[in-house]
């Protein structure tokens, strides 16, 4: 596994603003974290599937995905509560 920061530039355009001349700030599990120089996005290249991000996030989240979701109006509320 390859987690060195490298500055160079990528061929890919980034994926808000369009820019042609993102660079790579590391590799991570065999992907590029890549920064866009003229909006400053940092994004994963390439990016995961919808099956990538939910294995994802059911191995490093105490909540899995389709739970969080299912309680959604009740995450809702309570950062409602929160934030008065």
């Amino acid at each position: 596994m390859n987690n060195t920061v490298a500055a160079v530039n990528h061929n890919e355009n980034c994926i808000v603003c369009g820019g042609v001349h993102s660079q790579l700030r590391f590799v991570h599990n065999g992907y590029s974290v890549l920064c866009c120089p003229d909006c400053g996005l940092e994004y994963v290249w390439p990016t995961p599937s919808a099956a990538q991000l939910a294995r994802h996030y059911e191995l490093n989240y105490a909540v899995s995905l389709e739970k969080y979701a299912a309680g959604s109006d009740r995450n809702v509320s309570r950062i409602v509560e929160l934030e008065r």
